[in-house]
């Protein structure tokens, strides 16, 4: 039951997506250098973060593999619900922007910050969960004297 809890939010965040980035498609694309500190704009990224161009066979491969490994720790018993929700949220920000990158061949993003960076909630969902994950194993680290 404790990880049932952070899969149904997990489910929720991935059709909120879905549906976002529907509505994402019918935006505006960018033009030229925006001055907005924030502006919704409809923006094809073909890369990974930082406009990091990889072949998209490899960023499909890699991600896959990234999902079972995560799919593989959620499943063992050990793992307690605060762990569970950010493998959670890394796998349901991986599976939208892999969903994008098979359907489109690129991944939707629809938030453009200061005028240059597109990103998506699913980005965000991936860095909670990184961020969440890289705080409770260093923690569990540092109670083990590693």
């Amino acid at each position: 039951m404790k990880k049932a809890i952070p899969l149904m939010i997990g489910a929720l965040f991935y059709i909120g997506e879905r549906i976002i980035k529907t509505v994402a498609r019918g935006l505006p694309k960018p033009e030229g250098i925006e001055s907005a500190l924030m502006a919704f704009r409809y923006f094809e990224n073909p890369g990974i973060a930082f406009g990091i161009e990889i072949p998209l066979v490899l960023i499909i491969l890699l991600s896959i593999i990234a999902l079972v490994l995560i799919v593989r720790r959620y499943i063992q018993p050990s793992i307690g619900q605060t762990e569970a929700f950010f493998l959670i949220s890394i796998l349901v920000g991986g599976l939208n922007n892999l969903y994008d990158r098979i359907a489109y061949g690129h991944v939707i993003d629809y938030i453009l910050l200061f005028g240059r960076s597109a990103v998506n909630l699913s980005d965000a969902l991936i860095l909670i969960g990184l961020l969440g994950l890289f705080y409770i194993y260093s923690k569990h680290a540092n109670v083990r004297g590693i």
